[in-house]
């Protein structure tokens, strides 16, 4: 046994110094938590609109090269159903994204559903700029083509409003899809086109969370759902061309028709999986979602702005002066 020497004290903590120094650091960790949460979601959100941004800039480039903008879903001239379906506004910006490599490998006058060429091609691809890091969504799909296993994407080109004339829309049980955007099946809109201006148009917005039920269940019906980013559209004709009937799915667009993080969308008109065009535009982001602007800028709009602006936003040539602040 070891004696105690005189003089010296007992230096070991006491049941009580213990307890209070394991509740001081559960405190601070209760503290620093949420701190880093919230420098990491303001490093997502960051990322996100880099990722708008680099599509902004790839969507002026198409234009330089073009004289116009792509088309929000192409239509490839092949007849029928099922096979006939064109590319997404996605598709032609590759090249301007870094996938030169990934371009080359398709066929633009194939279908991009079930096709041999390009469902071989979109196999196990994936890019960071198609994904906000927030989203929960899953970055790829397992039937999307048919052929194997595709990239999703959180970013919707923006159609129209549905609010828009009656003669510059379809309407039909996929819900309504508009023309008075920029991004509609088979438009050819020019810069010139923007005549409320650059700073006045939505091009694109997110699509990044579920959409949801009365009862709060989950789904991931996101514009790219379930047949990647890479699907279109598959009828010859544009919105404000007049009827075409078929199947009048546009895939990667939405056509304004709710409110941004509109809650328990599932069973409402124009949004279930699958048919989804009047999608909302949603965010993991709270209080708001990123929108790219016609002037490649990258704006974060509330939740709370109202339905009626943010469809004057999502028309090129409407005319209205936007008095609300957004």
């Amino acid at each position: 046994m070891i004696a105690r020497l005189p003089g010296k004290a007992n230096k070991a903590f006491t049941l009580i110094e213990l307890l209070v120094v394991i509740a001081i650091i559960a405190v601070l960790i209760g503290l620093l938590v949420p701190a880093v949460q919230k420098v990491r979601e303001a490093a997502n959100r960051m990322s996100c609109t880099n990722n708008l941004k680099q599509w902004g800039l790839a969507m002026h480039s198409f234009h330089d090269a073009n004289g116009r903008f792509p088309a929000g879903t192409s239509a490839t001239g092949l007849t029928g159903t099922g096979g006939a379906w064109g590319y997404s506004w996605l598709i032609p910006l590759l090249p301007y994204v870094e996938q030169q490599a990934l371009y080359s490998k398709l066929n633009l006058n194939n279908s991009f559903w079930n096709d041999g060429v390009n469902g071989p091609a979109l196999n196990n691809v994936n890019f960071k700029t198609l994904h906000c890091p927030s989203s929960p969504c899953p970055e790829s799909s397992n039937n999307n083509t048919n052929t194997g296993t595709a990239p999703n994407t959180g970013y919707v080109g923006i159609a129209g409003a549905a609010n828009e004339a009656a003669a510059s829309t379809w309407s039909s049980g996929n819900g309504i899809v508009g023309s008075k955007g920029v991004l509609f099946p088979n438009s050819a809109v020019r810069m010139a086109d923007l005549t409320d201006g650059t700073t006045n148009i939505i091009l694109v917005g997110e699509q990044n969370n579920w959409i949801t039920d009365a009862a709060n269940n989950k789904n991931d019906w996101r514009g790219s759902q379930p047949h990647s980013f890479a699907m279109g559209f598959n009828r010859p004709n544009k919105p404000s061309g007049g009827g075409d009937p078929g199947d009048l799915r546009a895939f990667n667009t939405t056509t304004i028709r709710y409110q941004i993080n509109a809650p328990r969308m599932a069973g409402q008109p124009g949004v279930s999986f699958n048919y989804g065009n009047n999608i909302p535009i949603n965010s993991a982001h709270t209080g708001g979602a990123n929108m790219l602007i016609g002037d490649a800028s990258v704006k974060f709009m509330r939740d709370s702005m109202t339905l009626l602006t943010l469809q004057n936003l999502a028309q090129r040539d409407d005319g209205i002066v936007i008095s609300e602040n957004y």
